[in-house]
């Protein structure tokens, strides 16, 4: 599959006119990964702290500097301000096993987002014109959940389908914005994009029942995430001389 891509790559990139990136808006692929750090807003406040997110997308950057993309990626965290009643939960807190043992009980935020894009880089400064800055919108899916790890404890409750009646699984349709400073290299090697970016996702439970509220959880919700990302490309273009480059 990765063949037939890069194929694909590069033959439609042969049909593109180049000049040097040097002293010229070119058009080119990108590989991209990418690193975050958001503050949740609105609903997700409610439930979660910050968290961190790893990720990745394709880029297509026409001549005219248009940009279009598919991105995704994974978010986590260590603080979740609502963790759900447990029926291993004691009067006073703690959780215990089946054998009348404390248990280890971790509550974690994961979750995860995928999103279309589409944009433009405005030439600025920078070494070249390819750099500038960089203003992008898409649309997408934003969901997240709350995981319930244990440590060395058998807890029949919390294994199986028994877990998603409390892991509070949301997703639902997210709006995406992005405004950043791109760097392009003149030498391939460095490619760096830094910025804000933030998400505003309409969602709702997924789940049909959630056994600690013993019904099932229809509100409609609005959660927000709002953060720092720092991308780190491959570019991928066809140069004046000839032949093919990845970066």
């Amino acid at each position: 599959m990765l063949t037939l891509i890069l194929i694909s790559v590069f033959s439609w990139s042969s049909f593109m006119a180049q000049g040097s990136v040097r002293d010229s808006v070119i058009s080119m692929f990108s590989i991209d990964l990418s690193l975050g750090y958001h503050s949740p807003a609105g609903d997700l406040a409610e439930r979660f702290g910050d968290n961190g997110a790893v990720g990745g997308s394709v880029h297509y950057k026409t001549n005219k500097n248009w940009l279009f993309g598919l991105q995704g990626g994974l978010i986590f965290g260590s603080l979740v301000k609502d963790p759900v009643t447990l029926p291993i939960t004691t009067t006073d807190g703690f959780h215990i096993d089946q054998n009348g043992n404390f248990v280890n009980l971790l509550f974690l935020q994961r979750g995860l987002y995928f999103n279309v894009t589409a944009g433009k880089v405005f030439k600025l400064f920078g070494p070249n014109p390819n750099s500038g800055l960089v203003i992008t919108g898409g649309v997408g899916l934003l969901q997240h959940k709350i995981l319930l790890e244990t440590r060395n404890n058998e807890v029949p409750q919390l294994e199986g389908d028994y877990l998603k009646g409390y892991d509070r699984l949301t997703n639902g349709l997210t709006l995406h914005q992005f405004m950043g400073y791109r760097y392009m290299g003149n030498n391939r090697f460095v490619n760096l994009t830094v910025g804000f970016e933030g998400f505003q996702a309409f969602t709702e439970s997924r789940r049909d029942f959630d056994f600690d509220m013993m019904k099932k959880d229809d509100r409609k919700r609005l959660d927000m995430l709002y953060g720092l990302k720092v991308m780190w490309s491959f570019p991928i273009y066809r140069r004046v001389s000839s032949g093919y480059y990845f970066n």
